[in-house]
């Protein structure tokens, strides 16, 4: 710079200075802004909702899903995310798309407007790219699982299920869960200090269900026969129906407490039993042909 030049600057500057601009200030504030825009990425505050969700208690199976669909937008994880447009996000989930993941893009595109929520909420963006892109993606027709309707059907199922010859552990599962109502996650990883064979109750913790709260299911005679033959298999573990190869600690007596005290019977408690035995019976029918 020349001295000239030198002192143009300076005169610049105090001009600046006599309107109320500090230039020093304003290179501050600038600098701010970039280290702000540096730690606003989109990966970024995607991180930081995930970390969210899982203070307030949102399931495992969740919390993996959302750090699994934050791999899928890693096209965009490193971009600032005041920068992202919706044709950069929705080339992102049309890549899903096109692979035929129709339902993982829809979900895609909740997740990255959830993360845009987020990011407008804790002062990071004034748009929603996400919100945009509704109705832009395939929607995916709804498939109904099998199911079997049919008395007859029901009774040869439950007979196929007596010849299975695999693990014992496994044939005694099969066995209860068409007794028991419960999704297949809450069976496999059932406990032993859940079962009360004294007032024939399996006292289900509230982690371990969909919604959250505890849950009590009566057993019948057949499913009390059953877990007393399963619990006389040679073997230790804490589970019903341990993996094969995992070594699992037993659970304290603490914790043993804590889930008999979060169990309450509720209303129509003696209808559920009644209910219980009726349809262990019922299924017995089924199973050697009768009841059709």
């Amino acid at each position: 710079m020349t001295l000239q030049q030198a002192r143009r600057k300076r005169d610049e500057a105090r001009a600046e200075l006599t309107d109320g601009f500090d230039p020093v200030e304003a290179r501050r504030l600038k600098r701010l802004e970039a280290e702000h825009a540096a730690k606003t990425t989109f990966g970024l505050a995607a991180s930081e909702y995930i970390e969210k969700m899982e203070r307030e208690g949102n399931p495992a199976a969740t919390l993996k899903n959302a750090r699994w669909f934050l791999e899928l937008l890693g096209g965009i994880a490193k971009r600032p995310i005041t920068d992202i447009t919706p044709h950069e996000l929705l080339d992102t989930l049309k890549r899903v798309e096109r692979k035929g993941h129709h339902e993982t893009a829809v979900r895609l595109r909740s997740f990255a407007g959830r993360v845009f929520r987020y990011g407008f909420a804790t002062l990071r963006t004034e748009r929603n790219p996400a919100e945009i892109l509704r109705g832009a993606l395939i929607v995916p027709r709804v498939k109904h699982h099998a199911a079997i309707v049919e008395p007859m059907k029901v009774g040869e199922l439950l007979r196929a299920i007596e010849d299975y010859k695999g693990r014992p552990e496994t044939l005694y599962a099969l066995r209860i869960a068409p007794h028991v109502f419960l999704r297949p996650g809450e069976l496999r990883q059932a406990k032993w200090n859940e079962i009360d064979f004294v007032d024939k109750v399996w006292r289900v913790p509230a982690e371990r269900m969909k919604m959250k709260q505890p849950h009590a299911v009566p057993l019948s005679r057949q499913v009390v026969y059953l877990l007393q033959e399963l619990r006389s298999l040679p073997r230790t573990s804490e589970y019903l129906f341990p993996a094969r190869y995992m070594t699992q600690r037993p659970l304290a007596h603490g914790e043993r407490d804590r889930v008999r005290a979060a169990y309450h019977r509720g209303a129509h408690w003696e209808e559920r039993v009644r209910m219980a035995q009726w349809w262990s019976d019922y299924l017995d029918q089924l199973r050697v042909g009768g009841a059709r």
